[in-house]
């Protein structure tokens, strides 16, 4: 299915892509925000919004089957709400690189960055599942899971991301023919943080969807996708877990 896809459009059979370096150019707009329910501490309801713009540049080179990833921020901007973080944590994100290995299917591995920026951290995040899994061969919808391991405000988390593929015909994106790719996640999440009152204990789980764009030579255009996840913070000075909601929209546009 997804290769008769791949071949459907107004005009010739799309090309097979060159063996060779390509370069792509990103923009990455990323908004978290956060329902903590303090209840357990005596307090109200806290709302923490976080928002990001990055520009990406990402650089895929043919090696053993699959591309050799090297990405860099071009630039960053970054509002924090109510968060210590210093003013200029977004100028100090730029010039960082990540290098990994991306495999035919367009699963991401051994991803490793150059800084433990915070933004950096974020945008690290997002390279773990940022390009959309393509199977091989003519088939329905498929499957994937992704576990990924960041660094998360001081501290680390594992995640286990699933997600369900189905190809959903011909579309234009930003100007080009592109194949579109729905997608349906759910995630599990375990690991650390750091807090103004210590090391605190986070687990929890989600869920989400979302919409990839494939151009005709296969490359990733961009897309978007929103998450919500509940979880619970642990944490030595609170009675109980601090449940916590958490929304999470990306959005990814071609720069051309």
């Amino acid at each position: 299915m997804l290769t008769t896809l791949l071949l459907l459009a107004s005009g010739p059979a799309w090309p097979t892509p060159r063996a060779d370096t390509t370069i792509h150019r990103y923009r990455v707009e990323l908004s978290v925000r956060s329902e903590v329910d303090l209840v357990a501490l005596g307090m109200p309801m806290q709302i923490q919004e976080q928002a990001a713009v990055g520009f990406l540049t990402i650089t895929l080179a043919d090696s053993a089957g699959g591309k050799a990833m090297l990405a860099r921020i071009d630039s960053a901007t970054f509002s924090a709400g109510d968060l210590p973080l210093p003013p200029d944590v977004a100028a100090q994100a730029k010039g960082t690189t990540f290098i990994g290995y991306l495999d035919a299917a367009g699963k991401l591995q051994n991803l490793t960055a150059s800084s433990e920026n915070p933004v950096a951290g974020m945008i690290e995040s997002l390279l773990g599942d940022f390009f959309p899994r393509l199977p091989t061969g003519e088939q329905g919808p498929w499957r994937d899971t992704v576990n990924l391991a960041t660094s998360v405000n001081g501290g680390r988390m594992r995640t286990e991301v699933i997600t369900e593929y189905a190809a959903a015909g011909s579309e234009e994106f930003h100007g080009e023919p592109a194949l579109k790719l729905t997608a349906a996640f759910t995630t599990v999440m375990e690991g650390t943080m750091e807090t103004p009152a210590g090391e605190a204990g986070m687990r929890g789980a989600g869920s989400g969807t979302g919409n990839y764009y494939i151009s005709r030579g296969r490359s990733f255009l961009g897309g978007s996708r929103t998450t919500t996840q509940q979880s619970d913070i642990s944490m030595a000075m609170a009675p109980a877990p601090i449940p916590v909601k958490t929304t999470t929209v990306l959005v990814v546009a071609p720069i051309r």
